[in-house]
């Protein structure tokens, strides 16, 4: 065995060996309703003096979940129960974490929820998807780590990258054992897809590293995921500013959504291209469909209710899809040419005959990172406008596309 991989299972053993097994037993449906007192929380001995002015967080500024439906909060006696409701795809139980101030003591919780101390001052995000909502927030000071960089689009954390101020602790779905070790986040801002052999977080437990799941990318509307600002703030006692950020996000949605589905004439819409022999189309009830519907656009598989991908062949879309008014996000591509490049029938399309295919990488940086999934995640109303426009120039006709491009020939 190396000198990294001893490090590594020597970190594991010295941190508690009886921690590694929880994640499994959660993951089973296993559940214990004898109350214990946590071993593993985090920060055990983190400084409290930011916290040395801390009131209770009033009624009218906690939060309190409109669209986002996969996490729920209550407060108990100055802590914070954090649930998160199927946290991913599949998944038929709740996760439940309780944040509790630093400096206070700890209550006495089930086997199977997580007791996190916060504030935390060293953060490690594994998702982009998380970055705007420090930068939002005024937090970005908090970040120790995050997973990979070449996709991290915004200024304010490239910046800190460039100065070293950031470790990078993976490279995609895996993060490094050796280097969150010497890192010593307080907190892991994790996400999962339910695989066992890709996920992270059996990994965090045996290394007793503290964290929480952020299931946002699997809610199914636009204003679901951006609420999760929320759900970030919760460990910063940030509520009255997300609330505040939200209100207004939503506000601006809402307007645009109200023009867009009061459009007479809506322009049919297809959405992507095939990889490796599939095209995968969203459901009408998932996270594209919506803001396809709220931007007065007629999508060619609304009749469908999930909000999942469907998987489809070529000619199951060719034969929907051709006359369509309007193609978006044809991933890969940056010209109609490459179209034709991947397969000549791409030229059969409506659309791509009329010149109305429109990516969505306008704001794609040298590393191959793509702010529309970045600061897009939460701004909806951003990319709602670019989908106004495309589809109802008339309705929005001073607008300048922000993440979208028309494709050239």
């Amino acid at each position: 065995m190396n000198t990294s991989n001893q490090r590594v299972h020597s970190a594991i053993r010295a941190r508690g060996a009886a921690v590694a097994g929880a994640l499994a037993a959660t993951l089973l449906g296993g559940c214990s309703t004898q109350p214990t007192t946590p071993d593993r929380v985090g920060p055990a001995n983190a400084p409290c003096d930011d916290l040395t002015e801390r009131t209770v967080i009033p009624a009218e500024e906690r939060v309190v979940p409109r669209y986002a439906s996969r996490f729920t909060v209550t407060y108990e006696k100055g802590h914070k129960r954090i649930n998160i409701v199927d946290p991913w795809r599949g998944a038929k139980f709740d996760l439940s974490f309780v944040l509790v101030p630093c400096g206070e003591e700890l209550p006495a919780v089930d086997a199977d929820t997580t007791v996190l101390r916060f504030p935390p001052r060293r953060v490690v995000t594994t998702s982009t998807t998380q970055l705007p909502h420090f930068i939002a927030l005024d937090l970005i000071e908090r970040l120790a780590g995050h997973n990979r960089f070449d996709y991290v689009s915004s200024p304010e954390i490239r910046a800190r990258i460039d100065a070293g101020a950031l470790v990078e602790v993976g490279d995609g779905v895996r993060l490094n054992a050796e280097i969150l070790i010497d890192l010593q986040p307080d907190l892991v801002l994790a996400t999962s897809i339910g695989n066992p052999e890709l996920d992270v977080l059996g990994m965090l437990r045996g290394l007793a590293i503290p964290f929480a799941l952020d299931s946002a990318f699997i809610e199914p509307t636009p204003l679901g995921r951006a609420e999760w600002i929320k759900f970030t703030a919760l460990f910063f006692d940030k509520e009255a500013e997300a609330n505040r950020l939200f209100d207004g996000i939503e506000a601006r949605y809402q307007e645009l959504a109200q023009l867009g589905r009061s459009a007479v004439k809506r322009p049919t819409v297809l959405v992507g291209t095939p990889f490796q022999g599939t095209w995968h189309v969203s459901g009408g009830a998932a996270y594209q469909a919506r803001l396809i519907a709220d931007a007065g656009g007629d999508y060619l598989w609304a009749d469908d209710p999930s909000s999942g991908a469907i998987p489809l062949d070529f000619e199951t879309v060719y034969a929907r899809g051709l006359n369509a008014d309007v193609w978006i996000h044809p991933y890969g591509w940056s010209s109609l040419g490459e179209g034709l490049g991947v397969d000549s029938r791409m030229g059969d399309f409506a659309a791509f005959k009329s010149g109305q295919v429109f990516n969505n990488d306008k704001r794609v940086n040298n590393l191959n990172g793509n702010d529309y999934w970045e600061t897009g995640s939460l701004r909806p109303d951003l990319i709602l406008a670019d989908l106004l426009h495309i589809f109802h120039p008339e309705l929005l006709p001073d607008h300048e596309l922000l993440f979208h491009r028309r494709l050239p020939r």
